[in-house]
């Protein structure tokens, strides 16, 4: 049980910092006005 518990953090930790590399893969990559723009369009 306690195994099991673990083994479930590690993958919320894994799932958060993959989220996490992708959000600031995408800051570095798109350039601001697009990302503002693109996060206007989702809000709407």
């Amino acid at each position: 049980m306690k195994q099991h518990k673990i083994l479930f953090l590690i993958e919320i930790i894994e799932f958060v910092f993959i989220s996490l590399i992708l959000f600031l893969t995408l800051k570095i990559l798109v350039p601001r006005d697009i990302h503002k723009f693109q996060l206007k369009y989702f809000i709407k």
